[in-house]
């Protein structure tokens, strides 16, 4: 593949990323989470979810049993605080996702024994596979490359602006460089 190609692509899957954050991430579903532990954390996350109408409550138990048993299979705290928790479930059509920002941090067993102070909620349907898993692979890169613009907020408000300026920033640069290679 050349060069060229291999830049065009990159730049798709920014842009997947940032356009799919803005439309998957209402403000409603961005917490200040008050969890110690990551169970409270991912309890905190589907209930918002619940709490803003996007999971039928009835439904609870079965994500929360999809959410842990991911997490069972293995953790999904990556690095520099940030974690990505994902659910896959035959409930949801639609991929959802909720957010949650902890200024103490939150075990997570993450990659590199950090707590995650920036916590994504990412519940999958899980007949849509192959496009679920560039998505998840997509925002994990997201979270990792903008974490510095969520440290240390305050407001759900706050961290959803930055999010969301974050991903027009990508479509910006997006544009002003794509005659340019992909660094």
């Amino acid at each position: 593949m050349s060069s060229d190609k291999r830049d065009h692509l990159r730049k798709a899957e920014v842009q997947r990323v940032a356009l799919n954050l803005r439309d998957l991430l209402a403000p409603s579903h961005v917490i200040a989470l008050q969890a110690t532990d990551k169970g409270q954390a991912i309890g905190e996350l589907v209930n918002c979810l619940v709490e803003t109408g996007r999971v039928n409550s009835t439904d609870r138990p079965a994500i929360l049993e999809a959410v842990k048993r991911r997490e069972a299979a293995g953790s999904t705290g990556l690095i520099l605080g940030v974690a990505v928790t994902l659910g896959d479930t035959p409930l949801i059509a639609d991929p959802i996702c909720a957010f949650g920002f902890s200024r103490a941090g939150i075990a997570y067993d993450a990659l590199d024994g950090q707590p995650a102070k920036l916590i994504m909620l990412l519940l999958r349907p899980d007949h849509r596979w192959p496009e679920m898993m560039e998505l998840t692979q997509n925002l994990r890169f997201f979270m990792i490359r903008h974490r510095n613009l969520l440290e240390g907020a305050s407001t759900a408000s706050y961290v959803h602006e930055q999010l969301v300026q974050a991903g027009q920033d990508i479509m910006r640069f997006i544009e002003r460089t794509k005659n340019q290679p992909f660094l």
